[in-house]
C-alpha cells in the first residue's frame, strides 16, 4: 500500500520502517504483549504479523500430542548417553511449546480469517489509490 501511495520508490523505501518497526513492537516477538503499557496495546490487534505469529505455532505445533506407537517407541529409545525426551514430546508438547507463545489453538481460524481481510482490505486500498493516481495523470 505504501508504494502505490508515495511519488517514488525512495519515499517508499523511506516510509517503510514506520509500518515495520511497529508490527515487531507490538506484534509480541520481541516483547511480550504484558508488558506493553496497557493504553498502548491495542495496536497489536492492526499488527499482521500478530496475526501470523499467532497462527504458524498452532499450525505446527497443535497436534504435537498425537504420536503414533512407532514414534513412541522410536522416541523411548534415545542414543547412548542422551536424556529421554520423547515422552515428554507426546504427553505435554502443545502445553511446553503454544503456551509461552501465547497463541490460542481454539482461534486458528480467527488468525486466518484476520490475515485474510487485512490482505484485501489493503489490496483493495492500493488498487483504490492507484485508480485515483491513474485518473488524475490522465484526465
Amino acid at each position: 500500500m505504501i508504494g502505490s501511495a508515495v511519488p517514488n520508490v525512495k519515499k517508499g523505501m523511506e516510509l517503510t520502517p514506520l509500518i515495520f518497526v511497529p508490527q515487531l513492537l507490538f506484534a509480541g516477538f520481541f516483547v511480550k504483549i504484558d508488558l506493553i503499557p496497557e493504553v498502548l496495546r491495542w495496536l497489536q490487534y492492526v499488527c499482521f504479523l500478530k496475526w501470523g505469529l499467532n497462527a504458524m505455532p498452532v499450525a505446527e505445533f497443535k497436534d504435537i500430542n498425537n504420536c503414533s506407537p512407532t514414534q513412541r517407541e522410536a522416541l523411548d529409545m534415545p542414543p547412548a548417553g542422551a536424556v529421554n525426551f520423547g515422552q515428554i514430546n507426546c504427553t505435554h508438547g502443545e502445553k511446553m511449546v503454544l503456551e509461552p507463545s501465547d497463541a490460542p489453538v481454539d482461534q486458528q481460524w480467527l488468525n486466518v480469517v484476520v490475515l485474510v481481510g487485512m490482505f484485501v482490505v489493503l489490496r483493495a486500498l492500493s488498487a483504490a489509490i492507484l485508480s485515483s493516481k491513474a485518473k488524475a495523470l490522465y484526465n
